[in-house]
């Protein structure tokens, strides 16, 4: 059996038979298929890796942000609804974080000084945990009555 391939008015061949591809038939061998599916694991398990230490880093980030807000919250009622005067207080808030705060006078010497400072300065601080252990403290000065 011949066959002619060719176009009108173009060069042509003849052959005898078609060519078939010998030993191999189409598709993949079972070793590629298997190193394939190797890479695909190991891709998807470092995708699924860096979406978990991103997830952790949020919730990380949303509990010192909440502990920053109840600490400055708390900073705001220091001389308003807490007296400014030295001594520590704490306690809770409604949502588990708890929270300590700690006033102390600051000394204020200077020499052949006749008046006193017409205000005292006071150091606050603020130490605000999360239920889960977390911590932010925070620290200002506040001017005080002179004594």
């Amino acid at each position: 059996m011949s066959w002619w391939i060719g176009s009108p008015g173009g060069s042509s061949l003849w052959t005898s038979r078609p060519r078939r591809r010998r030993g191999r038939a189409g598709g993949f061998t079972l070793l590629e298929v298997i190193v394939a599916f190797t890479i695909l694991s190991v891709a998807l398990v470092a995708i699924l890796q860096s979406f978990a230490t991103g997830m952790q880093g949020l919730g990380a980030a949303k509990t010192s942000a909440t502990a920053v807000m109840h600490a400055r919250s708390k900073l705001d009622e220091v001389g308003q609804s807490i007296q400014l005067e030295e001594g520590e207080t704490g306690g809770d808030f409604d949502d588990g974080y708890t929270w300590r705060l700690r006033i102390a006078e600051i000394p204020y010497e200077e020499e052949g000084q006749v008046a006193g400072p017409l205000a005292t300065p006071f150091e606050v601080e603020i130490r605000v945990s999360a239920p889960r252990g977390r911590s932010v403290t925070l620290t200002t000065l506040r001017l005080g009555a002179r004594e």
